[in-house]
């Protein structure tokens, strides 16, 4: 049987980051949901999420999020667009770094009460 009521919670996107030689799809959020960085990796235990400008949960610009493979980075999304980022993934016992560039789109969200 199909609900009639149209309301239903925003979407959320979990975005688990691979040894950075792997790359993922643009990930999509909707406004009033989360955006969640997470890593398995034993290589980089550690990753930073560096935001370009604008990010999608407030007006810090060029806001910057740690987290670890015990510790996610997330975001409640208040505002939609792209937003660019780069996820800087940190080799175990400080071996150094690796920086990749990413985009994340969130778009309002049509069936969420308002």
């Amino acid at each position: 049987m199909k609900s009639k009521n149209k309301h239903r919670n925003p979407l959320s996107v979990v975005i688990t980051l691979p040894d950075p030689d792997n790359f993922a799809a643009l990930p999509i959020a909707e406004v009033g949901g989360t955006m969640e960085w997470r890593t398995d990796s034993v290589n980089y235990p550690d990753f930073e999420v560096h935001f370009k400008g604008e990010n999608p949960e407030d007006d810090t610009l060029n806001l910057v999020r740690k987290g670890s493979r015990q510790q996610p980075v997330v975001l409640r999304v208040t505002k939609a667009g792209t937003f660019e980022y780069t996820v800087r993934h940190c080799k175990k016992n400080g071996g150094g770094f690796i920086d990749v560039s990413f985009a994340g789109r969130v778009v309002p969200c049509p069936h969420c009460p308002p």
